[in-house]
């Protein structure tokens, strides 16, 4: 949001109470819960009462409906969209997808109807329909028009806050902690973070087969001298190719990614991260020590699985 209005500050969003933007509930959380529902709307897939098997087509079957309800659902899980950029070579935070740059004009539109709605500034009211116009004319019809990005397999991020079942990826949850070890440095903050693979595609870090979820968030921790980083996944739930019991496979265009591995990046705080094991370490294997300080050299990670297609979205009015 800084990179577009400088303006979304301290001083905008001070007052009591506060304006949040990024916590869990503040308005880029609320941002990517309303543009979700919005993408899952705008790709619905409507079923008839006609089953798949052999039935008289004629008036009175489809107007008796004896055989069971009709169906709406989405074309599409979240879970499968894409929201990096569409060039796979491109991971630049300059260089948004049509989606990304869509909704943070929609966390800005929103941000300012709050402050607007608080203060009853008139320089917020101007601001909220600048960027409500922007969406309107401009970013909405831009993404619309290209269609959604999506990955056949998607493998989603470790601990995704809104992925069915993920697990918990947390300091609290002891998911990266310290133990005795191999390590003659000073005491330092070192950065962690993990993705899952699916081996099936996955080959090497410079070939990937798109079969690399993102990166987990980032967990940062103090490691003193003699002690070594442990990461543990015994609190998180890795992709296992099935849908959750209420969705089925029958969404759309999507067959759940399995991970048979996972990889570990490492680094100082705030630094760029760099892979740590030569080879995507077993999926039952739960917890992985260093041997020493991490290395700091190498491949990092890039923003995950890219756009392997894009789904059409159509504005209709579905009668019976």
């Amino acid at each position: 949001m800084l990179a577009i209005d400088p303006a979304v500050t301290a001083d905008s969003r001070a007052g009591t109470p506060p304006i949040i933007v990024d916590t869990p509930l503040g308005i880029a959380a609320q941002c990517c819960d309303e543009v979700g529902q919005k993408l899952l709307n705008a790709n619905q897939a409507y079923t008839g009462f006609m089953p798949p098997f052999a039935m008289p087509n004629n008036q009175t079957a489809a107007v008796l409906n004896l055989v069971g309800p009709s169906v709406n659902r989405s074309r599409i899980s979240l879970s499968q969209v894409v929201v990096s950029s569409d060039n796979p070579t491109d991971f630049a935070i300059s260089k948004p997808s049509a989606l990304k740059r869509y909704a943070v004009y929609r966390a800005l539109e929103m941000f300012y109807r709050t402050c607007y709605h608080r203060k009853q500034d008139d320089r917020f009211e101007k601001k909220m329909t600048l960027y409500a116009e922007e969406i309107r004319k401009k970013y909405w019809p831009r993404f619309f028009n290209q269609g959604v990005p999506i990955v056949f397999k998607p493998l989603a991020t470790p601990g995704a806050v809104h992925e069915y079942n993920a697990g918990t990826w947390s300091l609290a949850a002891g998911s990266v902690t310290t133990v005795a070890g191999s390590n003659g440095g000073a005491t330092a903050f070192q950065d962690v973070a993990i993705t899952w693979v699916d081996q099936t595609k996955y080959v090497s870090p410079t070939n990937k087969g798109n079969a690399e979820s993102a990166p987990s968030a980032t967990l940062e921790l103090q490691v003193v001298s003699g002690n070594v980083i442990q990461v543990s996944i015994s609190n998180l739930n890795a992709p296992n190719g099935l849908s959750p019991i209420n969705v089925g496979l029958g969404q759309g265009l999507i067959i759940p990614g399995s991970a048979s591995g996972w990889n570990i990046y490492a680094g100082s705080q705030g630094g760029p991260l760099y892979l740590q094991n030569s080879t995507p370490i077993p999926i039952l294997t739960t917890s992985y020590t260093f041997a020493g300080p991490p290395v700091l050299a190498g491949y990092v990670p890039d923003s995950g699985q890219y756009c392997e297609a894009k789904m059409t979205m159509q504005l209709m009015v579905m009668r019976g």
